[in-house]
């Protein structure tokens, strides 16, 4: 009997924590002090912020933290207060450095700060353990830190157009990450060992230059989204075509004049893009009856 009222005390409770997490837009009504405990999502996008109140940390319950869209350039250090963080968007504001109060928010599991103008990132970014997400996309970075590596739940990086030049040769190591954006970063070196990352599911290596695909592309039988766009490609190789799970493939705006002989063995191809590309009428005619329920950019 003493279990069984534990078990619904416990019940109780949870019901009641639940029933008293808002969701806030105004930042003056969250701080109030009665409402400090019940915000666990604030949203503020949109609201021409410089800078936020130094008591932010009192939200205890905050997970959730929508900032995209102001013109912020740093965060209060209160902000590791707020313990229970575990996403965060700041989006398309002033970031230049790094705020380095986020890397003690140790539950920390998804930040995206696209649209800054971040020049470097802290070595200490292998602090946040349980980050799985993190959208870096349009900032000025040149280089990842080598502690990149130590982000072992890291399931979706977004690095695309920056400034880099080379990655860190741990990136291609880790072992959880699926979804990883290159794009739009003309100077950027990458190692074939890029086509060792077996658990690849989406792959951006659009925009970099590229020659060639190797034929290890066909280690990457997870993959289902594949843009490879923008480049300086003369021809697709015939082991792309070993990439059954593929949904979808980029590749126009490149030199290449006609596909793998077994490129209709792709059946699971529902987007492909082959804009500016001169394959001729027979071909694109050819791809049109062979991927009949395919969206075809031609």
């Amino acid at each position: 009997m003493k279990y069984i009222f534990f078990f619904l005390f416990s019940f109780i409770n949870t019901l009641s924590a639940q029933a008293t997490c808002e969701k806030y837009e105004s930042i003056k009504k969250a701080l109030k002090e009665d409402n400090l405990t019940s915000v666990c999502e604030l949203d503020l996008r949109n609201q021409n912020l410089k800078e936020l109140p130094i008591n932010l940390g009192s939200l205890v319950n905050l997970e959730i933290l929508h900032l995209e869209n102001n013109k912020l350039t740093a965060l209060p250090d209160s902000i590791i207060n707020a313990k229970k963080l575990v996403r965060i968007y700041l989006d398309d504001n002033a970031f230049t450095v790094f705020p380095e109060a986020l890397l003690k928010l140790e539950h920390l599991q998804k930040l995206s700060m696209n649209n800054n103008g971040l020049k470097e990132l802290p070595r200490t970014l292998g602090k946040l353990k349980h980050l799985n997400y993190l959208s870096l996309m349009n900032n000025e970075l040149k280089t990842l830190p080598k502690q990149i590596g130590k982000l072992k739940k890291l399931n979706y990086l977004n690095l695309i157009s920056n400034d880099l030049i080379e990655l860190p040769a741990n990136l291609y190591d880790m072992r959880v990450l699926e979804n990883l954006y290159l794009g739009s970063n003309d100077q950027l070196k990458i190692s074939d060992e890029i086509y060792e990352m077996r658990r690849l599911v989406r792959l951006s290596l659009n925009g970099l230059g590229l020659e060639k695909i190797p034929s290890d592309i066909k280690n990457l039988k997870n993959l289902k989204w594949l843009s490879i766009s923008s480049n300086k490609l003369e021809k697709l190789p015939d082991e792309i075509c070993e990439l059954k799970e593929l949904e979808a493939l980029f590749f126009g705006f490149n030199k290449i004049t006609k596909l793998p002989q077994k490129f209709d063995e792709l059946k699971k191809l529902k987007k492909i893009s082959i804009a500016d590309l001169d394959l001729g009428v027979t071909v694109e005619n050819q791809m049109r009856n062979t991927f009949p329920d395919a969206d075809i950019e031609f």
